[in-house]
């Protein structure tokens, strides 16, 4: 299970970042129109260097930080035994870690590039914020999803072993929010932002 869910699992999870970062360029690129600076090169140059650099570890911290919060729900599968009581707990919970993961390591890239464009005009502050919560958005219901969807086969093992007594994942109404967010929500947030 964890083999065949390690790959696809890891090429979800960066899918979501990947359509994220998509979201943030496609606004700030061509949808929200930029204010006036003195050196737009400067700054796309200054941009991108932080960015490549915010990435380089970025990247390796959450994978690090992924398999390290998600082993205490899958060590029981690499021992082939039945899971205790906290492991089923953990190993229903992956989605909800994968989506702190996210949440943190794309609320950490605005703490760094707000203030670093607000350093070189003002008024760009507001229009990255608004790019980057829309990124943040998409990728964070997007990573939830695809980390439940693609984690089914050891949800699935984990629940062989018995129900929790109270509910782990996230209800139906939640993820249809989630869904009601991805595709409604973050379109009608971003013309209003507009």
């Amino acid at each position: 299970v964890l083999f065949i869910t390690g790959i696809p699992y890891a090429l979800g999870v960066i899918g979501a970042n990947l359509a994220g970062a998509a979201i943030v360029v496609v606004i700030a690129a061509w949808l929200v129109p930029a204010p006036e600076v003195d050196d737009p090169g400067k700054i796309q140059a200054i941009n991108a260097i932080v960015l490549a650099a915010y990435l380089l570890i970025a990247i390796p911290v959450g994978v690090v930080w992924t398999v390290r919060a998600i082993r205490p729900g899958t060590r029981w599968l690499i021992e082939e035994r039945e899971p205790t009581s906290f492991e089923q707990n953990a190993s229903l919970r992956i989605p909800r870690v994968q989506l702190k993961v996210l949440a943190t390591l794309w609320l950490i890239a605005g703490v760094i590039i707000i203030p670093l464009n607000a350093v070189y005009a003002l008024k760009l502050a507001p229009f990255i914020a608004i790019a980057l919560l829309m990124g943040l958005l998409a990728t964070c219901g997007l990573g939830y999803i695809l980390a439940e969807r693609l984690s089914r086969g050891i949800a699935q093992r984990a629940l062989q072993a018995g129900v929790p007594e109270r509910p782990v994942a996230l209800g139906v109404a939640s993820r249809m929010l989630i869904v009601w967010t991805l595709s409604t929500g973050i379109p009608i947030l971003g013309v209003v932002l507009i």
